[in-house]
């Protein structure tokens, strides 16, 4: 049993010190449908033909929809999954993970589960789900490719194809969002704009404090999408894009506590909520959605937008920016939004999938989202 989990911890450690070089190895699975050379792959029609206001984004709940087909349990997930006794393995990854490397943000949450991306019409739909329900499969779809492609060290040990990782093969096209649980996160790429100058804030998540992409710089706010309250009140406030969006930029970047859905609703119409809805509303500050991704190691989905703020409104925030939040730091440098810039950040390997997105597109419609 303890060599089980022993082995178990040695691939989790490599899963996480490793995960850009296996996003790189993932998105090979899906050449068709990489986006660059972010980590990220994309379904037909998924990345708009330019940037979408998001007030122009309509979200949908699709109550009726089936259960998905896959939820973790599957005898080819198993093979990822160590002994929890003599007797028997771990049921589910989650279980896993509780017991033998928890990290400090570790919780069971409703979420919204991603089942329909529609250009055509400027929609996306949305059914149920929670965090574990949809870890169950991403982490050990992650796990088994780290299993098979790196050694012992951490280094690349195979070029692997869908036939040596049973359990993503058995999961399907990840395009089908009907198979599997997808959780989508929001992921933000603040810009603040002077004039003609540009910059845009990075994150650095903790790995003892996060269960994915520890120790990778990401855009800020970036968060699930899912309610801040169990209350049937706040499910309704919630379910919108940009709610989402400010309650992560505020307990990220402004220290807010987090809305863990244990408490009252949100009251969007004080504090920092006031302040963004007010400049938005003076169009002092754009959102706009970039398109609909997945992460090529774990298969969870990511809604790429960007949130293009005056500098005059950005600087009343950032006096109250904090340094360090609950899932890592702040970085208090800000990043130049050019081509050196940005390319450099792509290159370094240092930047999560999802934050890779967002700067690669949005560098792609630097026209459009910033114009002269």
């Amino acid at each position: 049993m303890s060599q089980s989990q022993d082995e178990w911890r040695r691939v989790r450690r490599l899963l996480n010190g490793n995960r850009h070089h296996l996003a790189q190895t993932a998105s090979g699975l899906y050449p068709h449908a990489a986006v660059g050379s972010t980590g990220l792959v994309a379904g037909p029609g998924w990345i708009p033909d330019t940037p979408v206001d998001l007030a122009e984004v309509t979200i949908a709940e699709m109550p009726a929809a089936p259960p998905p087909l896959f939820d973790g349990s599957e005898r080819e997930a198993a093979r990822v999954l160590p002994d929890e006794s003599l007797m028997r393995t771990y049921p589910r990854y989650t279980r896993a993970i509780r017991d033998l490397m928890p990290p400090r943000l570790f919780e069971d949450r409703h979420a919204w589960r991603l089942l329909d991306v529609d250009w055509s019409r400027g929609q996306l739909g949305f059914g149920d789900t929670t965090y574990f329900g949809c870890a169950d499969v991403f982490e050990a779809v992650a796990h088994e490719l780290a299993y098979v492609a790196l050694d012992a060290d951490g280094n690349p040990a195979s070029d692997p194809v869908l036939r040596d990782l049973p359990y993503r093969r058995l999961l399907g096209s990840p395009f089908d969002l009907s198979r599997r649980p997808v959780m989508p996160a929001i992921s933000t790429l603040t810009i603040r704009r002077d004039g003609d100058r540009a910059e845009f804030l990075l994150h650095r998540r903790d790995p003892r404090a996060v269960a994915a992409a520890g120790g990778m710089l990401q855009v800020i706010p970036s968060g699930i999408f899912q309610p801040s309250s169990l209350l049937p009140a706040a499910r309704q406030a919630d379910f919108d894009l940009w709610r989402n969006i400010q309650r992560e930029f505020s307990e990220e970047l402004l220290g807010m506590a987090e809305a863990d859905g244990h408490g009252q609703p949100v009251d969007y119409a004080s504090g920092p909520f006031g302040v963004l809805d007010e400049a938005r509303a003076a169009e002092k500050l754009t959102v706009s959605c970039l398109g609909v991704a997945l992460d090529a190691l774990t298969l969870v989905g990511e809604i790429l937008t960007v949130l293009v703020v005056d500098a005059e409104v950005f600087d009343g925030l950032a006096a109250d920016f904090v340094e360090r939040n609950d899932e890592g730091m702040v970085m208090g440098e800000r990043f130049p939004f050019t081509q050196d810039g940005v390319r450099s950040l792509l290159d370094s390997g240092k930047v999560a999938p999802a934050g890779a997105g967002c700067l690669e597109l949005a560098w792609r419609w630097r026209d459009v989202l910033l114009p002269s």
